[in-house]
């Protein structure tokens, strides 16, 4: 009995195994790609996937590239990858040993276009341009003066050119020779150098205990330079003056050193400046064009006017000021009538001189004032 029992197990595993060997196969393909548009050396990656393909073939391939692999285990995966060269191409997927007048496969279409190779100005990737220091990286011009230098007068620091702070030239140095103790006073410097613009400089000015620093930068090739050292205050005495201009290059460097001995001399008291005189009123239509002489240590000159019938009476305002190197002056649009004008001279402290002498102009017809 038992005998008659384990052959017919046996059997049935027989019968089981050839319905299976026998059974219609049902094969299925999926296609996938990483990607459908791509430029010139980017990879394609395909993946076939056939399922129920046990003992059949599959078979990937686009352009020249082609892969197969026959179908041992459930799913069968095939993978491809390759760099196709610019152009259009059909990536294909089949599967074959099916039952006679069958057809398994799949497509996709790739599109490989040609890769950027230049910059907008047409300078080839991975290149100086034609302007330094201009570099071609990956479509995008950038500054990269390790590689591409820069231009005479130009240095490299970090990847961008800055322009080199040359020598300059003292043109000149203006400042009160006598000054009042405990009063602000300016020093101005006027230089001249062949720097491009945009060059660095630090300027430095001792007088006495006081140092006073300031950054400036050149402007066009052969222009000049102007630095200010404003609220120079001293105590009594006589004191050298030292004015030191340095390059800030990539090392920091001398470019001009200007010294005066006993330069200015400071006083407890300085009294203002001598009263200038009006030499001429000349009147064309409703303008005035007024001269008067130079005051020694003046720094500017103050215009006042009055429309007073008297003049002895000072009903004087400030009309106009003009700079100390200035000796004449325009006054524009006087309404008509009678206008008495004197002046006076200011010096660097802020002190002012008594009035000039009073000149009128007579605009229009009569005296009639407005």
């Amino acid at each position: 009995m038992k005998k008659i029992i384990a052959l017919s197990v046996i059997a049935g595993a027989i019968i089981f195994m050839l319905i299976q060997e026998t059974a219609p196969q049902n094969p299925s393909l999926s296609l996938s790609v990483n990607k459908h548009n791509l430029e010139a050396g980017e990879e394609i990656v395909a993946s076939a996937r056939a399922d129920e393909s046990i003992g059949l073939t599959v078979i990937l391939e686009v352009g020249q590239e082609k892969k197969s692999l026959e179908c041992a285990e459930n799913p069968c995966v095939l993978v491809l990858s390759t760099a196709p060269k610019p152009g259009v191409y059909s990536l294909r997927a089949r599967v074959t040993g099916l039952e006679e007048g069958k057809t398994l496969e799949a497509s996709r279409r790739i599109v490989v276009s040609e890769r950027k190779t230049t910059c907008v100005d047409g300078t080839w990737f991975g290149s100086c341009a034609g302007k330094k220091p201009l570099f071609c990286s990956s479509g995008v011009l950038e500054e990269k003066c390790s590689e591409c230098g820069c231009d005479e007068g130009f240095y490299c620091t970090g990847k961008r050119c800055a322009a080199k702070a040359l020598p300059l030239e003292l043109v000149s140095l203006e400042f009160p020779r006598k000054a009042e103790a405990g009063k602000n006073f300016l020093v101005k410097a006027t230089l001249k150098g062949e720097s491009q613009p945009g060059a660095a400089y630090t300027a430095r000015l001792k007088i006495g205990a006081q140092e006073l620093e300031k950054n400036i930068s050149s402007g066009p090739v052969n222009g000049t330079i102007e630095v200010v050292f404003s609220n120079v205050n001293l105590n009594q005495g006589s004191f050298d003056l030292n004015l030191t201009v340095l390059a800030q290059n990539i090392r920091e460097e001398t470019s001009l050193e200007h010294f005066e001995e006993n330069a200015v001399i400071v006083v407890s008291e300085i009294g203002p400046p001598a009263a200038p005189a009006i030499t001429s009123v000349f009147v064309e239509g409703d303008d005035a064009l007024i001269s008067w002489g130079k005051v020694g240590g003046a720094s500017g000159y103050r215009l006042y006017k009055s429309v007073d019938a008297n003049p002895a009476f000072i009903s004087y305002r400030l009309l106009k000021e003009f700079p100390g190197e200035s000796e004449s002056g325009v006054v524009e649009a006087l309404g008509s009538g009678t206008h008495f004008f004197v002046m006076t001279a200011t010096d660097g402290f802020g002190n002012e001189s008594d009035y000039s002498n009073v000149e009128t102009a007579v605009i229009g017809p009569g005296t009639e004032t407005v």
